[in-house]
């Protein structure tokens, strides 16, 4: 009796078959349920994500057109005025001339931004690497920096009001950072002012980036997975900034090119370069796995017609396949 005859004709190995079939089966269905319960959690994030992204990009929106670009403009105009008026008393003889300063002493007021709520999705919840991370990590700094210029603008403009003068010339040198009769300057008002613009321009652009990141990704999952899982979920769509980019709010690109340049996508040129992938071995064992079962059901067939055999062959197959599909999702990842 060959080792053939003795398994096919065994007690033992058919319950024990059926078992390991079924147990194989259960654990394919399982591991794909979970997978997929994950998959919607995950894109569950990055919708909640993106909502938190266009919520802040429009705050900072907002903030530039109705304060930071006119306090800005106001403040170059002031200083404009006073580098012209002080040319045009080069060589003047008349009565003497007083600047009218205008100073623009308004303050902000900083809303509470979600930027816990973002580190949870973006941290935690959503498995991106690269040009998003770091975009995030700067976007989160930088709303914690503006908050801060917005805190010590209130505190200049306070002590500014409060402060008793001795001449018109002494309140122009504080205000415009000019060189006072002491010799001492203090540009506070003028940096402060530059801080905001800069940081207002940075919270809108890295808010997009990674904004436009998580959009990318996400479309990325729902074409790899929508109908392979039966998702349902539709596409995701980006927030058109058109109107806010016509009207200038929206910095330009080449404003960050140094930023941007760090995370260029590099194409690999070697052909074995999917080998060091983690994908890589279950790939390999795959398709050695389907070699052999396809030399069994190619000898089952043509020396023997026991149905165990072809079923145990039949097992063999099925276990291959589900090896592929799971290192398939791995690459996927």
């Amino acid at each position: 009796m060959t080792v053939w005859e003795w398994l096919a004709r065994s007690a033992v190995i058919i319950p024990l078959a059926t078992a390991a079939f079924s147990a194989f089966i259960g654990a394919l269905i399982g591991s794909r349920g979970r997978y997929k319960g994950e998959l919607v959690t995950e894109l569950n994030s990055i919708r909640a994500a993106l909502a938190i992204c266009f919520s802040i990009c429009n705050r900072f929106v907002g903030w530039k057109a109705q304060h930071i670009r006119l306090m800005h403009e106001n403040y170059l105009g002031q200083k404009q005025s006073y580098d012209f008026f002080e040319l045009s008393n080069l060589g003047y003889v008349g009565p003497p001339r007083q600047f009218a300063l205008r100073a623009d002493l308004r303050t902000i007021t900083p809303v509470k931004v979600p930027t816990e709520l973002l580190e949870r999705h973006v941290f935690d919840k959503i498995r991106i690497q690269g040009r998003p991370l770091a975009a995030a990590i700067t976007l989160i700094g930088v709303i914690d920096s503006f908050e801060k210029q917005c805190n010590i603008r209130s505190d200049l403009v306070a002590k500014f009001e409060a402060t008793k003068f001795n001449s018109e010339k002494e309140k122009i040198d504080l205000y415009l950072g000019l060189q006072n009769s002491k010799g001492l300057t203090d540009e506070r008002f003028k940096s402060n002012i530059e801080a905001l613009v800069a940081q207002a321009d940075d919270c809108i652009f890295f808010s997009r980036i990674l904004a436009e990141d998580l959009e990318a990704y996400g479309n990325k999952l729902l074409k790899q997975n929508g109908w392979k899982y039966r998702l349902g979920i539709s596409e995701i769509i980006p927030a058109d900034w058109s109107d806010a980019e016509k009207e200038g709010l929206i910095p330009p690109r080449d404003q960050y090119a140094g930023w941007l340049k760090a995370f260029r996508k590099r194409e690999a040129t070697d052909r074995l370069a999917w080998m060091g992938k983690p994908a890589a071995g279950p790939v390999l064992l795959t398709a050695i796995a389907l070699s052999a079962a396809g030399v069994g059901v190619s000898w089952s067939i043509a020396y023997s017609p026991d149905p165990i055999l072809v079923a145990f062959t039949f097992f063999y197959v099925m276990l291959a396949f589900g090896s592929y599909f799971g290192s398939h999702r791995v690459a996927e990842g």
